[in-house]
């Protein structure tokens, strides 16, 4: 294994980790002054597999003394709460703590696509492929380039997967967007905003999908990915950056740490809390004003085969009051 922290950083990232894990406050200082003051601490630290086999013998130890002192204890209970995290304690046969109410009031579970290679039907969920158009309608052009928009990706609404909430739940969300390197028109046409020229976000009614379209078609010829299947992927609490009340203080008053692995993740996935990559920007309708919900994050270089800037990840948005009302924007480190 390779360490790529500073040794005092090291150090320091280790000695909180044993804390928590003995639940001993002063643990931290104990084993940080043991580490610094023991003769041999440069050799420990001149190789890291000795330095991994310090950790993990210290961690085994102050988890088995956690361990013998957690037996000791009067009994409690900790509830499982809806994101798989452990509540703060309380005692056997007491209702729902504070936090296990903002966890279940917050968690979100995302959904990632199952999908198999080559096109489908035009009515089918995907990414790429012949898209599904209304009887007569041309394929959409960029306004810029005059040139073919790629299909990112359709999704027929009513196949969402039943766990997921979600206002809309009928007709196909379709996102075309201009991947034309010359002349540049995602930054000739500012693409990564909202409602942008060189993007064509939009909603077709059920009765839309129901009349004669026009025959398959396919002008830009990408990898094709059909959606088969949805794949639960595990739960999600929103961001720092989400304009949601903090979870409540524990028992000791003290701010309680969620765990940075049920942050929003990265990834092609539907539901779940968006991953941003510079904090919420969650559009507004046109027409009410009111914030969009979002739907779809497309990873770069993901099913869309597409970068976004560098490296950065795209945002599918709708209006929770009128569902014709779809943008796309995204943003990169």
């Amino acid at each position: 294994m390779t360490f790529t922290e500073s040794w005092d950083e090291l150090v320091d990232d280790f000695a909180d980790h044993l804390a928590s894990v003995a639940g001993k406050d002063d643990l931290g200082a104990e084993i940080g002054e043991w580490l610094l003051e023991r003769e041999e601490v440069d050799d420990v630290f001149a190789e890291d597999e000795r330095l991994a086999r310090v950790v993990i013998e210290q961690a085994r130890g102050l988890a088995a003394e956690a361990a013998a002192r957690e037996q000791a204890a009067p009994p409690t209970q900790h509830a499982a709460t809806p994101s798989g995290t452990a509540a703060p304690r309380r005692a056997s046969g007491a209702g729902p703590t504070a936090y296990d109410e903002w966890t279940a009031r917050w968690t979100r579970r995302p959904f990632v696509p199952k999908t198999r290679e080559g096109d489908g039907p035009v009515t089918a969920s995907k990414f790429g492929g012949a898209a599904f158009l209304r009887q007569g309608e041309a394929w959409p052009q960029c306004p810029g380039c005059e040139q073919p928009m790629s299909l990112f990706v359709q999704l027929d609404l009513s196949m969402l997967p039943p766990g997921m909430p979600y206002p809309h739940r009928e007709g196909m969300a379709q996102l075309f967007y201009c991947t034309n390197a010359d002349p540049l028109c995602e930054v000739d046409h500012e693409a990564w905003q909202p409602f942008g020229k060189s993007v064509v976000a939009r909603w077709l009614t059920p009765d839309e999908l129901a009349r004669p379209h026009e025959p398959a078609q396919d002008p830009i010829g990408v990898l094709v990915a059909v959606v088969v299947g949805w794949e639960q992927g595990a739960p999600e609490l929103p961001g720092y950056e989400e304009d949601v009340p903090p979870p409540p203080d524990g028992p000791d008053g003290e701010p309680t740490e969620i765990d940075e692995a049920l942050r929003p993740r990265a990834g092609d996935k539907v539901g779940g809390w968006p991953a941003w990559v510079q904090g919420p920007e969650y559009p507004a309708c046109p027409l009410c004003k009111t914030q969009m919900v979002y739907l779809l994050q497309l990873e770069s270089n993901g099913l869309c085969h597409h970068q976004f800037g560098d490296l950065g990840a795209g945002y599918l948005c709708q209006c929770p009051n009128h569902p014709e009302v779809m943008a796309f924007g995204w943003a990169c480190h």
